[in-house]
């Protein structure tokens, strides 16, 4: 199941981020504004208009956090292999973003040279 989720989200992110989704959300917006205008903007127009305005903003932002977290975790893996392969690195360093802050914080102090 979260395979399949996963699948769906990064499928969506994709759609959302072509230049055809850009292009038809700009003809839905021009479309909605000229509703409005048309009708004087009543009720049923600005409760239409909000709430799928706050829906999709909500959807969008579950897409780009999974996107995020999935690029992040990307990057980490590829830092981590190439610690590992550097001669000389500190392997401490290795998943250092999974300690806590002040650890992180306690290795980067003791990286610093001395001044």
């Amino acid at each position: 199941m979260r395979d399949l989720l996963a699948t769906v989200v990064q499928a969506f992110a994709r759609w959302a981020g072509s230049a055809w989704t850009a292009g038809i959300g700009s003809l839905v917006v021009i479309g909605l504004l000229v509703t409005g205008i048309v009708t004087g903007f009543p009720h049923w127009w600005q409760i239409t208009v909000y709430s799928t305005g706050a829906l999709l903003s909500l959807l969008m932002l579950v897409t780009i956090q999974h996107t995020n977290a999935r690029h992040t975790h990307a990057v980490l893996l590829k830092l981590d292999e190439l610690l590992d392969a550097t001669r000389g690195a500190d392997s401490r360093l290795i998943n250092v973003e999974n300690r806590e802050i002040r650890e992180q914080e306690q290795l980067a102090e003791a990286r610093k040279p001395d001044h």
